[in-house]
């Protein structure tokens, strides 16, 4: 009986229009997460010319800004929907994306870039925000192969954006700077489909 059911959750998870809208939305979202995370320190690098070990200390600061942004996010979505937090935050992350691409291009001194690079990694610390909308829209007996499928989908996200992001450079010689606009013209999208979602009335959808 236990593979039944499973299978028939499955299907359930499956045939909610809720699963393929989020899925699809996340898969954006993990686009220009996957973008910006992989090319902060060869950006930095390459455009800029700093050593490895002053490009990584990026991605540090970039850390703990994520850490704080989200004692921000969590309550925020506790008080309004979490769809428009994941928005808000989403498309503050495209905003300091396009911020980082002039600076970045500008020769900026390294503490410049590390705020920008901070701003950019706490816009983007919306993910337990994601997890969350997730448990409110799925039934609890459904809810963890809800989140499998949902992860299943989004990683087409992780791995189509390499290629994407090479042909959309190739037309600029390759210049690692480009990414940030590629990471910024995702996460738009990722954030005007989360705010196209159905809004929660505090019961799950069926």
């Amino acid at each position: 009986m236990k593979p039944t059911k499973r299978r028939n959750e499955f299907v359930a998870v499956l045939t909610m229009p809720f699963t393929w809208h989020f899925g699809i939305m996340y898969t954006f979202w993990t686009i220009a997460y996957s973008a910006h995370s992989t090319y902060y320190v060869a950006s930095i690098r390459t455009v800029v010319g700093y050593s490895t070990a002053e490009a990584s200390m990026a991605v540090t600061f970039g850390a703990i800004a994520a850490i704080c942004f989200m004692q921000l996010w969590g309550p925020l979505s506790d008080r309004i929907e979490r769809k428009t937090v994941i928005a808000i935050g989403t498309l503050g992350y495209a905003f300091f994306s396009i911020v980082y691409f002039f600076v970045l291009n500008n020769h900026p001194s390294l503490p410049l870039l590390y705020l920008v690079v901070a701003l950019c990694q706490g816009c983007l610390a919306v993910s337990p925000v994601i997890i969350a909308a997730i448990a409110d829209y799925y039934p609890a007996e459904i809810r963890g192969t809800g989140c499998e499928i949902i992860g299943i989908i989004s990683l087409a996200g992780c791995y189509s954006w390499p290629f994407l992001l090479q042909i959309s450079t190739a037309g600029f010689r390759y210049n690692d700077a480009y990414f940030a606009v590629f990471a910024a013209g995702a996460a738009i999208i990722a954030a005007f489909i989360a705010m196209s979602l159905l809004k929660f009335k505090k019961k799950p959808l069926s």
